[in-house]
């Protein structure tokens, strides 16, 4: 018995002789793109190699901090992106920020599942509360966004005391998004802290629509040839930062391999 290649017969093409031909424009449709998307940062996914066979991944993994994703070669670019919502539900253990987005991407950002896109010029509302821990002789905690800027923060006293407004600078320091609480605090038993404030939106592509569009064009000797199009894809709003760092920075090892310089 054989087992050679697959015999591949073609079908006949349609009478094409007077035949208008359209072809895709695509400087056209990455123009449009360019011009009127917003400038984005886009990191790229891959899953966590520290997931052994039948198990999850390792919770003191220095990759992916346990979350199984890996985000790596951070991009500048632009992408149109619209119908941009925000859904708060609350369920009775937790409260989840959900959210939509319809993305579109020039093929040669090449975006897949559970890539990361952080819109640079948007800023969006919100609020946590977070618990200082003491750790090297400082008393501070992360917030889940890298903070753009402050609106309010405020320290619980006591179920009977008003809320105590803390001011920046005076009775707390911000580095991105590690708030640090100043020493007069440190006596403090427990300390739990509101923060309101503005960060970038991120989404974590959750769908892809249109992965792949190859359009054939003549080009300027007649001979046709594939363009690859732009595509399409579908964000959902991302709950937390799953490469969160620590206060110092060395929690997470960066395993970007492209030169921001080059």
């Amino acid at each position: 018995m054989s087992h050679g290649p697959a015999v591949i017969t073609s079908q006949a093409a349609p009478a094409l002789a007077g035949q208008p031909q359209v072809n895709f424009n695509k400087d056209s449709f990455e123009a449009v793109i360019y011009q009127k998307g917003y400038r984005v940062y886009h990191d790229k996914a891959i899953k966590c190699p520290c997931k052994v066979q039948a198990t999850d991944n390792l919770s003191d993994c220095h990759n992916c901090g346990g979350s199984g994703w890996v985000f790596y070669n951070r991009v500048s670019t632009r992408m149109i992106l619209h119908s941009m919502n925000l859904d708060t539900q609350y369920k009775e253990w937790s409260e989840e920020t959900l959210g939509t987005v319809n993305i579109t991407a020039r093929d040669v950002d090449k975006i897949a599942y559970m890539d990361r896109i952080t819109v640079i010029d948007a800023q969006t509302l919100f609020s946590e509360v977070i618990y200082p821990k003491k750790h090297k002789g400082l008393r501070y905690a992360t917030a889940t966004y890298d903070i753009l800027s402050i609106e309010d923060v405020f320290l619980f006293a006591g179920s009977k005391n008003k809320l105590t407004r803390l001011i920046e600078g005076t009775d707390y320091t911000l580095n991105e998004n590690a708030i640090q609480l100043d020493a007069k605090y440190d006596n403090y038993k427990s300390t739990c802290v509101a923060l309101r404030y503005i960060h970038s939106p991120t989404y974590h592509v959750i769908d892809m629509p249109r992965d792949t569009m190859d359009s054939p064009i003549k080009n300027l000797s007649g001979i046709p040839e594939d363009k690859l199009m732009p595509i399409s894809a579908v964000g959902r709003r991302a709950h937390y930062v799953l490469d969160a760092q620590n206060y110092n920075g060395d929690y997470l090892f960066d395993n970007s391999y492209i030169d921001p310089c080059a």
